[in-house]
């Protein structure tokens, strides 16, 4: 249920959505003769596309959970497992043209693959099932099967976890397989943004790790450098919005183990 209602609640919140919503809205108001509030609506549309555009709003939301836990420096000297996080798939073009489809966050499993060489007898994880409720077959896991296939790593080593539909289930699952031990250590690779959550969900579940951020959108510094393309402002501004949603719903929920966690 929980699953469900967020990925409505969401297509609702989206941005973009919201601002199709609102210009619909808007526009059926013009024509049925309510045109003071629908002028107030196209003006707040308006207003709201500038500034995102103009003003560095996605950093402001994006920048602090990026931000939040650094990269392990050193890397510890010992590793017993590497947890890989879903959300660099494509499942349904892997399916569509027969060849492992990734998107934006492909560095997520280019760095699991330098990590699991670095630690060769580390216990690999990956975690990630379907997230489209349309779609409910389709697999983050035999994407990333297909990827580690043509690229010569050996998918074997790596327990395949692809039922899972969100980070809540993503930390459960993967536990039940992986069956970590007290004082292991546990390195937790996934996108930056999304670090602070998926810690959160990993304590609650009682399982401590150590976060490999990776795919930073931004510097370590707030900047007003202007960048014209809308609809890439719009699509971070909603990025950086939905991680913060997440961490209200799963602090309120007690899926975290607290609302912005820290190391």
């Amino acid at each position: 249920m929980f699953f469900v209602a967020s990925k409505i609640l969401w297509w609702l919140f989206e941005p973009t959505n919201a601002l199709a919503i609102a210009v619909f809205l808007a526009t059926l108001l013009l024509l049925l003769g309510r045109v003071r509030t629908a002028r107030r609506i196209f003006v707040a549309v308006a207003s709201f596309i500038l500034a995102v555009a103009l003003l560095p709003l996605p950093q402001l939301l994006i920048q602090p959970l990026e931000q939040r836990f650094v990269r392990p420096d050193p890397l510890p000297a010992r590793v017993d497992g590497i947890v890989l996080l879903g959300g660099a798939q494509i499942p349904s073009m892997t399916r569509e043209y027969g060849t492992p489809a990734l998107n934006g966050g492909a560095n997520t499993v280019t760095s699991f693959m330098w990590l699991a060489r670095r630690y060769p007898n580390a216990k690999l994880v990956f975690a990630g099932g379907s997230g489209d409720i349309l779609d409910p077959r389709a697999s983050e896991a035999e994407t990333l099967r297909l990827f580690f296939e043509q690229q010569g790593f050996d998918a074997g080593r790596v327990i395949l976890e692809g039922k899972s539909r969100n980070t809540h289930e993503n930390a459960a699952f993967a536990k039940e397989l992986a069956r970590p031990k007290p004082g292991e250590i546990w390195l937790l690779v996934t996108q930056a943004m999304h670090v602070p959550r998926s810690v959160g969900v990993f304590r609650q579940a009682g399982w401590e790790v150590v976060p490999y951020p990776e795919v930073y959108r931004y510097g370590r510094r707030i900047a007003f450098d202007f960048y014209p393309h809308i609809g890439h402002s719009l699509a971070l501004f909603g990025a950086g919005l939905r991680e913060w949603l997440g961490l209200v719903a799963y602090a309120a929920t007690g899926r975290s183990a607290e609302f912005f966690p820290a190391p």
